[in-house]
Order: C-alpha cells, then structure tokens, then sequence
C-alpha cells in the first residue's frame, strides 16, 4: 500500500535511511532526509505492508511541466517483489498529458539493476552526466514522456 511519509514521525524516517544505506552510496542520512522534505516542491511516498513495515520508498519533487525523482529504494530483501514498481506508478500518475508530461530520475553508470527497471517502465537514457554527490562518478539522466514530446533539459 503507498501512503504519504509521515516526516515528523522519528520511527518512519529511520526505517527509510536504513533502506536508503541499503540502496545509495553516499547514503543519505535522518537529517539529510529532513532538509529534503522541507523543500515546497518535496513530496515522500512509502510503500508500507497492512502490519506496519516499509517496504520501500520515493522522493520526487513536482515542478510545472515535469518530476523529477530525488530517490526511489526498495528494503533488499523486498526486491523483484514490484514493490519499487508500485512506488514509480505512484510518482508517474502525477503526470498529466496537458501540463506535466514528463520524468526524469539520475542514476549512476554502475548501476545496472536500476537501469533495466526504468527501461522496462518506458525510461531512456537521454545523457551521461556527472554526479552532483560523487565528484569523478558519472550518472545517466532517464527520462519518461507521455503526450507530446519535450526537449531535453
């Protein structure tokens, strides 16, 4: 089931830092998490099971004409369970053909696995660019359009 993050709730965004260490190298921290979510345009989704455990979560921040995803991290042992797709359907049903068409989410050169799920979820790498967390470390932008085509950023 995907709810809203609860940021206030100190249990909450320790169980997202620890799949965060889990999925990101830098990881972010409690506090990290924090300043991201005080953002206006910040939105946190969780996907949580009926009994209370996270399974996964995203950030993604909403802009007039695009999303762009912050994070999107599944807990390891909950992987290949369509956790994470159920969380990026969530993000994409903000996309509308008239106004927002489009995604884009950064991940980094090495990591094959993320790759191949944003391919199969209709993603394309559209450039390499480099890190903005890891200096010398380079990513791929993807990206995912609905309706009319829109350029590049």
């Amino acid at each position: 089931m995907i709810r809203w993050l609860d940021e206030n709730n100190k249990a909450d965004l320790a169980e997202v830092a620890d799949i965060d260490v889990a999925s990101y190298d830098p990881a972010w921290t409690v506090q990290d998490f924090r300043l991201v979510l005080k953002q206006k345009r910040a939105v946190p989704i969780i996907a949580r099971r009926p009994w209370g455990a996270i399974d996964g979560y995203a950030i993604f921040t909403l802009y007039p004409s695009s999303i762009d995803i912050l994070r999107l991290a599944v807990k390891p042992s909950e992987r290949g369970e369509g956790v994470g797709s159920l969380l990026l359907e969530a993000v994409m049903g903000r996309l509308d053909e008239k106004r927002r068409r489009v995604c884009h989410i950064e991940v980094p050169d090495t990591h094959l696995a993320g790759h191949l799920f944003l391919k199969r979820h209709g993603f394309q790498a559209i450039k390499m660019v480099e890190d903005r967390l890891v200096r010398g470390r380079h990513v791929y932008l993807f990206r995912k359009m609905i309706g009319a085509p829109v350029k590049a950023r």
